[in-house]
């Protein structure tokens, strides 16, 4: 055999090869995504943010949000659905309720309570940029435009067309 031969001949089975690997190999599967919360949005009657210096508690009545702590008025729906988002937020990392301090989540630096169901956020985790969230005995790393949503001034939360009383 000539050396072009012994080549086309190398590079054929060098086609097959690479080809029963690709068909052989197994296909690369997703990684798995943890539900945060069961709870649904439609559902919810009840809300409260907590930072350490505010507390903030929002209601439903009548399919209508409204603010009862710290300042009384209608609430901006657009605001309680960015809010409620967390609801249907997903996570790639689920960790074990433990070693609090590490996760920033001893004391955390927001709490959200959304009917029964608490979400309490901690620190940054510095590979990913995702922060950290304990719900249901769980932690899990979420994106940080969760706990952006709630907002520390209750006034932003809302409607600009209300008339707001303060309560003492």
């Amino acid at each position: 055999m000539h050396s072009h031969s012994w080549l086309n001949l190398i590079m054929f089975a060098t086609a097959v090869v690479l080809a029963a690997f690709l068909y052989i190999k197994p296909s690369l599967q997703e990684e798995a995504a943890y539900k945060i919360s069961s709870l649904s949005a439609e559902s919810v009657q009840h809300i409260r943010i907590d930072r350490q210096d505010t507390s903030i508690e929002l209601s439903r009545s009548n399919n209508r949000w409204y603010m009862k702590k710290p300042v009384q008025g209608k609430v901006n729906e657009v605001n309680v659905e960015r809010i409620l988002e967390i609801l249907s937020a997903t996570s790639q990392h689920l960790l074990p309720l433990e070693n609090l301090d590490r996760y920033g989540l001893a004391s955390p630096v927001i709490r959200l309570q959304v009917d029964q169901e608490s979400f309490d956020f901690g620190n940054f985790a510095p590979i990913t940029n995702e922060q950290y969230m304990a719900t249901r005995q769980q932690v899990f790393l979420v994106s940080p435009r969760y706990a952006a949503t709630l907002s520390a001034l209750p006034t932003d939360l809302l409607s600009s067309n209300d008339q707001t009383v303060f309560v003492e």
